[in-house]
């Protein structure tokens, strides 16, 4: 297990751990807690995160914003591959694609579920 998992997964036990886990990841991404994501789940190679309806993420339509759906859909994917890359081992996004179905509303879920990578 990755040391960000194992490290995540103890501050979770402390009291208002969670609350905790959230504000470091916010401030770690800046752009990403543009859109206030919040981490449900975070294992190995695992993550799901939630994005709560408001007024910051909708476009004129009132829907939720394209750009606030790539960006949870991007902070979960991160967050799972995170939590297996080797020790000494760096990546970075060079590309990501999205197919839009509908209009957006209420609570969204971006969930990432990886298996093996040959790194």
């Amino acid at each position: 297990m990755s040391n960000m998992v194992s490290t995540m997964q103890r501050a979770e036990q402390w009291p208002l751990g969670k609350q905790f886990i959230q504000l470091a990841m916010r401030w770690m991404v800046p752009f990403s807690a543009s859109i206030k994501p919040e981490l449900e789940i975070l294992e190995t190679g695992h993550t799901r995160g939630r994005m709560r309806d408001r007024r910051a993420v909708r476009n004129h339509l009132s829907s939720i914003h394209a750009g606030a759906l790539f960006t949870l859909a991007e902070t979960t994917g991160n967050l799972a591959l995170m939590s297996i890359t080797p020790d000494n081992g760096r990546w970075i996004v060079t590309g990501m694609d999205i197919e839009y179905q509908k209009k957006a509303r209420g609570v969204l879920i971006a969930e990432t579920i990886l298996g093996e990578l040959d790194w």
